[in-house]
């Protein structure tokens, strides 16, 4: 019995990582997902020299950019409005 059960958790494990390794081969290619594509790049990673591999769709990407301007742009306005408000002298 657990002959079979291994044979059975070996064929599995192999048909998982083959299916695995289509998705990532479909993914490096930037093979589309309806009218997106889906984008890999090698991200650096702080702490290390091993670059990561990171897939997202152009949707996204586009979103982070748009969220990261709007932050931008709201922290200058907020440091902006501060900035007027301070005397000049330091309090501690």
């Amino acid at each position: 019995m657990d002959k079979w059960l291994l044979i059975a958790t070996m064929v599995l494990s192999c048909s998982a990582m083959e299916a695995a390794a289509a998705a990532a081969e479909q993914a490096m290619t930037g093979s589309t997902d309806g009218n997106q594509f889906l984008v890999c790049r090698k991200e650096k990673v702080t702490g290390t020299r091993i670059p990561e591999t990171v897939c997202r769709y152009q949707s996204e990407m586009k979103d982070d950019r748009e969220n990261a301007r709007r932050y931008l742009r709201d922290s200058a306005r907020i440091n902006a409005r501060g900035s007027s408000k301070r005397s000049g002298t330091i309090k501690h």
